[in-house]
């Protein structure tokens, strides 16, 4: 089987939609070429992983959140379409490169697989921009949504965005973690100070501005993992912050293992990889109800879900975590058995053959 998988970003670029990818299809036995935007100065063609990435060259909009194909680069996509796949993989409406996606499948006659990772309209914060967004989603987004040969969602919600852009039947292609990488025998609270960590991109949409202003009035080591163009706003609003930077899955592993309290303060959400990634470390977490977090999070069960926004709501939940070592050992609990019991790469692998059966 040959499969062309068209992702706006890829590695050495890290982040959730790239990390769906590489772990679903690392699990799927077949010849698979990667397209992506070469965002990140790497070889234009490289082999890793068992996959073959082509990097076109592009331009970098919106504060770099945007990647365009040069249209000088689209030669390269007719060529290899001489492989002749057998599918073709589009990931995220929103992007340029599954709009070209969609175009060169129906150019040359080949089934493509739609899978949607968004749960709503981009959450941009300049209102202009954020218009366009939505003008973008009910047009070319559509256009992608409407006539790829089957589309998924990586989550109840994505697949309700789905419908809600255009009303089609859809499957869902859960995201999923290497629960083994991630789990152990947590204790709570065995430490003086606590810690409270946050993994994700550094940007508006991320509320990572909400945490930390709430965390001035804390007492805790507050760790923030990964990087965004967000990042120098942030590191002014608490001093006592440690920005980490970008880490590997193991270097995350470990600051999990190291960590007390996880939060994840978001505005927009497919199905969050890192509440999954906590989740099974057995982290106490509290995220904002955003998208497909309350399939992993049930309030007041495994975690507290709280409103985008409510600063209020989330120092609140802090501090009832903080002192409550018999909930936190509750949440640890009841939310490493559900990460196990649901979100194991194999259902979703099983779940991408049944669909090109």
């Amino acid at each position: 089987m040959k499969i062309i998988i068209f992702t706006a970003y890829f590695y050495p670029h890290k982040g959730g939609v790239e990390n769906y990818v590489r772990d679903l299809f690392l699990r799927i036995n077949a010849e698979k070429i990667i397209i992506t935007s070469n965002t990140e100065n790497a070889p234009a063609y490289e082999e890793w992983n068992d996959f073959k990435i082509y990097r076109l060259e592009c331009w970098h909009l919106l504060g770099k959140r945007y990647p365009v194909i040069k249209p000088s680069e689209f030669h390269k996509i007719d060529n290899l379409m001489n492989i002749k796949p057998d599918f073709i993989i589009t990931n995220t409406r929103f992007f340029h490169l599954s709009f070209l996606g969609a175009r060169f499948a129906q150019k040359y006659n080949i089934p493509y697989i739609h899978i949607e990772h968004g749960t709503m309209h981009s959450q941009i914060k300049n209102p202009l921009f954020r218009f366009g967004g939505m003008l973008y989603d009910h047009t070319f987004g559509r256009y992608i949504i409407k006539n790829a040969w089957k589309t998924a969602g990586i989550s109840n919600a994505s697949q309700k965005f789905i419908r809600h852009i255009y009303n089609r039947n859809t499957v869902l292609m859960r995201n999923a973690i290497d629960v083994r990488k991630f789990y152990f025998e947590r204790k709570i609270f065995d430490r003086k100070k606590k810690s409270i960590i946050y993994v994700g991109r550094l940007i508006y949409a991320k509320g990572v501005q909400d945490l930390l202003s709430v965390l001035k009035d804390f007492n805790v080591n507050i760790w923030i993992v990964g990087d965004g163009d967000y990042r120098q706003k942030l590191m002014k609003i608490n001093s006592k912050a440690k920005f980490l930077g970008i880490k590997n899955s193991d270097e995350i592993a470990k600051l999990l293992s190291k960590a007390d309290i996880f939060v994840n303060p978001s505005y927009s959400e497919g199905i969050p990889t890192s509440v999954l990634e906590a989740g099974a470390s057995g982290l106490p977490i509290i995220a904002t109800d955003v998208g497909g977090t309350r399939e992993i999070i049930k309030d007041g069960e495994n975690g507290f879900l709280i409103k985008p926004k409510d600063t209020e709501m989330l120092r609140a939940k802090i501090k009832i975590l903080l002192e409550n070592e018999a909930l936190c050992r509750k949440f640890s609990k009841n939310i490493q058995s559900k990460i196990i019991r649901e979100f194991d790469w194999k259902k979703t692998r099983n779940v991408f053959f049944d669909i090109i059966k």
